[in-house]
């Protein structure tokens, strides 16, 4: 794929979706996250308070607006696909790569069309942030510099401030260092403490409002995953215990992925199953793996939406 045909083809995609921004009626998730920004509080009973502070900005903008509802979505899949060219073009050396990883996940449909255009939603902010910081550990691993934990703890901040499920990511990097960051001495720098601290900082507000509510917006995510099965047919009791766990593979995993599976195991075939061999790559399959390890357990005793694969979309689209 040549840079000028790259170029043309994500503007053109970019104009695409601005039409459908005017026609596109919102999902009622759209409109119940715009009724938060309406009222702008610390943090809220549902989640985090980030997305309500996004549309507002939007709204001023672009006024009150079905178009400004539905062009966060694409401002922020825009965003989180320059990172994602920026990630492959790190991990590859190879432009070509990161040009088909950018224009596959702006256009891949059961992924970024399905949960980001179509569906606006604390997805988008925190499908950002994963990719953003899982660039910048990227470069710490490649360039050794320390001082890359304080933007990582500030973009972690952010991170929870979009949604709470970030710290599956967190747990997905501790278990990289743990496995193989013993060269990088993480643990022995005082930056990487540092950056902890900024991201509890960050944070703050959302603790803080926790504390004068009784901590209602943890305790109504940690039983939402319970709850949530028993409203209606398509969160259904049928979607717990081995019904849940394959639905979590067969929908959450096989049916939005499909086509990339199809793809990797094509590719795969071609090169003969080469072996992964730097630490970048290991960094994705581990923080793809534990990300996958700890939704499956939980598909067990809780309902796993379809969404819930988004943060880590980037992942096998780089494969």
């Amino acid at each position: 794929m040549t840079h000028k045909f790259f170029i043309y083809s994500i503007l053109a995609w970019f104009i695409i979706l601005i039409g459908f921004s005017f026609t596109i009626f919102p999902y009622h998730d759209s409109f119940y996250y715009w009724t938060w920004s309406q009222k702008l509080q610390l943090s809220y009973y549902d989640g985090p308070p980030l997305i309500a502070y996004v549309l507002k900005l939007f709204t001023l903008i672009f006024g009150s607006s079905i178009f400004a509802i539905n062009f966060v979505g694409v401002v922020f899949a825009y965003l989180a696909s320059y990172y994602l060219y920026k990630l492959c073009y790190v991990i590859s050396a190879n432009s070509n790569t990161a040009r088909l990883a950018t224009v596959f996940y702006l256009v891949y449909p059961f992924v970024t069309t399905r949960f980001i255009y179509m569906n606006m939603t604390y997805d988008c902010l925190e499908n950002l942030f994963y990719l953003m910081i899982v660039y910048y550990v990227v470069i710490f691993i490649k360039t050794r510099k320390n001082n890359y934990w304080l933007i990582i703890g500030s973009l972690s901040g952010l991170c929870l401030l979009s949604k709470y499920s970030a710290v599956v990511l967190f747990l997905g990097l501790l278990v990289f260092f743990v496995s193989y960051g013993r060269c990088y001495k993480i643990f022995k720098t005082w930056q990487l403490y540092v950056g902890i601290l900024l991201s509890i900082l960050l944070f703050t507000p959302v603790l803080y409002w926790n504390y004068l509510n009784h901590w209602e917006s943890f305790l109504c995510q940690l039983n939402s995953l319970n709850w949530i099965g028993w409203a209606g047919s398509i969160n259904s009791r049928l979607k717990y215990g081995l019904p849940g766990v394959w639905f979590f593979i067969a929908n959450c995993v096989l049916a939005t992925f499909h086509i990339l599976i199809v793809v990797l195991l094509f590719g795969k075939f071609k090169l003969k199953f080469n072996y992964i061999t730097n630490n970048y790559e290991k960094l994705l399959v581990i923080v793809i793996l534990v990300f996958y390890a700890f939704w499956l357990y939980n598909s067990y005793s809780s309902h796993v939406s379809l969404n819930y694969v988004l943060p880590v979309s980037f992942i096998p689209i780089y494969f």
